[in-house]
């Protein structure tokens, strides 16, 4: 996923193994790119989903 003169968005998930209990934590976000003329210097938006 990248920046594309159309704009683009998609999703991620952060996943974070701790010592505590040995257990994951994890947390999903929402990530916009907005469009740019040239596919540089576009806008990231990162949200929680």
């Amino acid at each position: 996923m990248g920046c594309s003169t159309d704009g683009n968005c998609g999703q991620f998930t952060v996943v974070v193994d701790t010592r505590v209990a040995a257990r994951q934590v994890t947390k999903e976000y929402n990530v916009a790119y907005t469009d740019a003329e040239e596919m540089q210097n576009c806008e990231i938006t990162i949200s929680e989903a």
